[in-house]
C-alpha cells in the first residue's frame, strides 16, 4: 500500500514523495485516589504523505484502512499552499540495529501490570491515611516504516516501559504533593524503589520550614534540572536558528558554557527509552554531542531545517501530529564525580529544588526559567530539615550554566524533556549544583 502510494503521487506529477506508517498499540494501568481507574488498551495506525509538487511542500495523513487515492489528492492539493523547499527527502542509508525491543515488554501480563499498580498504591497508603495514591504502569510497542521515492525503505520496532506513582495529602491548608517516575525500553519491575523515593520525599516534606527571600546555593534534582534546560534545548533546535532566534546562531565552536557541562544526543543507547534505528524522515540515528565542555558543537537538525542552515541532517528529525520537527532522543547530560548525598551533606545552607511549576513562561531563548516551587526542601548543615512553601525560584539558564555551577552529581536519573521547541525524547541527567540562585517567598 506505502509503495502504491508513492506511485499514484508521481503519476500525478510530484517530483518526490515520501510515506511515513505508524502502528502504536499500549496498555495502561492506572490507579487514581486509591482506586483502580483504569485498564486499557489502545491500538493506532496512521499513515502520513509529503509530497513536492512544482517545488512546494504538500502533507496529508489518515487513519482510515485504503485511504490512499484520498490521501495523495488531499497531499496534491495541500502542496498548491504549501512552503517552498530546496530539500529532498532522505536517501537510502544503512539503518543500524538498536536494542530497542525488549521481548519482556510484548508479553507482560495486564494481571503483572495490576498487581504492581496495587503493590505500590497501597505501600503509599500505609504512609498516612488520608493519603490519595495514584500509580501508572505502562507498555507499548511501536512499529515505524518510512518510504520514499528515492528508494529509501526503513523500518523498526521499539518497546516501552514505564511506572509513575505518587500521591497527595491535605491538611488543613497545607496541600502535599509527592511522585516519582521510571521509563526504558526495557521492562523492570521498579515498585520498591518508586515506594522507597516517594517515602523519602513525604516525610522529609511533612515538616514545613521558615525560610528568607535572596541568593542561595541550590541543588536542583534531575526534574528540576529538566526545566533549567529547556532554554538550552529550544535554543539547540534548527527551527529556532532558521528563524535567528536563537542565542546559539553563528556560535558554533564557541564556548558559552562551563566546562563541566556537556550534553549529547544517543538515539542509539540501548534501551533508552528514546532509542530508534532512524529518525522519523528515515535519516540513519546517530550519537551526537552538542555541548561539549561547555562548547556548542551541533544541534537538532531535521531535513528542512539542515538544507536552510547549509548543514548536513543528523537524525533529529521527530513527528507532531504527523509532521517532522527536529528534537531530543536520548539526551545525556554527563555526570560529575561526587554523590549526590556527598553533595547535599557538603551544603552548610541552602535549598534542594524537585518540582518547578510554570518555569517556562515567557521567552525561552532569553534563558529566564522561573518557576513556583512545587517541591522544595531546606537544607542545614548538610542535612534536609523540611519543605519549604510559598516559594519562586528564579534563574536565568545560560549564565547558570556558564557561571554558577558548583558540581554535578554522578547519579542520573531518565525525566521527561519538555519547554519550549523541545517536543518529546527523554533526559538522562545529574543532580545540579549551583550558586546565587533567587529564592523568593511571602514568608519575608
Amino acid at each position: 500500500m506505502m509503495q502504491d502510494i508513492i506511485q499514484m503521487a508521481l503519476a500525478r506529477g510530484c517530483q518526490e514523495a515520501e510515506v511515513f506508517e505508524e502502528k502504536l498499540l499500549t496498555t495502561v494501568v492506572e490507579y487514581s485516589n486509591n482506586r483502580l481507574k483504569k485498564v486499557e488498551t489502545a491500538e493506532s495506525h496512521s499513515v502520513t504523505l509529503r509530497v513536492k509538487k512544482e517545488g512546494r511542500l504538500g502533507f496529508s495523513t489518515s487513519t482510515k484502512p485504503g485511504d490512499g487515492a484520498g490521501l495523495t489528492e488531499r497531499a496534491i492539493q495541500a502542496a498548491s499552499f504549501g512552503r517552498l523547499v530546496e530539500f529532498s527527502f532522505a536517501a537510502p542509508g544503512t539503518i543500524p540495529a538498536v536494542e530497542s525491543l525488549d521481548p519482556l515488554v510484548e508479553d507482560l501480563a495486564v494481571e503483572e501490570m495490576v498487581a504492581r499498580g496495587k503493590e505500590v498504591v497501597e505501600a503509599l497508603r500505609a504512609l498516612h491515611p488520608a493519603f490519595l495514591a495514584s500509580s501508572r504502569v505502562a507498555k507499548s510497542t511501536n512499529e515505524v516504516t518510512v518510504l520514499n521515492s528515492r528508494g529509501l525503505s526503513g523500518h523498526y520496532r521499539r518497546t516501552g516501559y514505564s511506572h509513575s506513582a505518587g500521591g497527595r495529602l491535605v491538611e488543613g491548608q497545607n496541600f502535599l504533593h509527592v511522585g516519582e517516575a521510571h521509563q526504558s525500553a526495557r521492562q523492570e519491575d521498579v515498585s520498591p524503589a518508586l515506594v522507597e523515593a516517594i517515602r523519602w520525599s513525604f516525610e522529609k516534606a511533612r515538616n514545613n520550614v521558615p525560610l528568607v527571600s535572596g541568593k542561595y546555593q541550590v541543588i536542583l534534582t534531575p526534574r528540576a534540572t529538566a526545566a533549567v534546560l529547556g532554554p538550552v534545548l529550544a535554543s539547540l533546535n534548527g527551527q529556532a536558528l532558521e528563524r535567528g532566534v536563537s542565542p546559539f546562531v553563528a556560535k558554533q565552536g564557541q564556548t558559552l558554557f562551563d566546562p563541566r557541562i556537556s550534553l549529547e544526543d544517543d538515539a542509539l543507547l540501548p534501551w533508552g527509552p528514546g532509542s530508534r534505528a532512524m529518525d522519523d524522515e528515515g535519516v540513519p540515528a546517530r550519537r551526537k554531542p552538542l555541548v561539549e565542555r561547555g562548547t556548542i558543537r551541533n544541534f537538532f537538525l531535521d531535513l528542512a531545517t539542515a538544507q536552510a542552515l547549509g548543514e548536513e541532517p543528523n537524525g533529529s528529525a521527530r513527528r507532531t501530529a504527523g509532521i517532522p520537527a527536529p528534537g531530543p532522543t536520548n539526551l545525556l547530560m554527563l555526570p560529575g564525580q561526587r554523590s549526590y548525598g556527598e553533595m547535599i551533606g557538603s551544603l552548610g545552607q541552602g535549598f534542594l529544588i524537585d518540582m518547578l511549576m510554570g518555569a517556562w513562561a515567557g521567552n525561552p531563548y532569553g534563558g529566564s526559567v522561573s518557576g513556583n516551587v512545587m517541591l522544595g526542601y531546606k537544607i542545614e548543615d548538610g542535612q534536609v530539615v523540611g519543605r519549604i512553601k510559598d516559594t519562586m525560584c528564579s534563574v536565568n539558564a545560560f549564565q547558570a550554566l556558564k557561571e554558577q555551577v558548583v558540581e554535578l552529581s554522578r547519579e542520573r536519573k531518565w525525566e521527561s524533556a519538555g519547554g519550549p521547541n523541545a517536543p518529546g525524547g527523554s533526559l538522562y541527567l545529574p543532580y545540579l549544583w549551583l550558586d546565587g540562585v533567587s529564592i523568593s517567598t511571602r514568608q519575608g
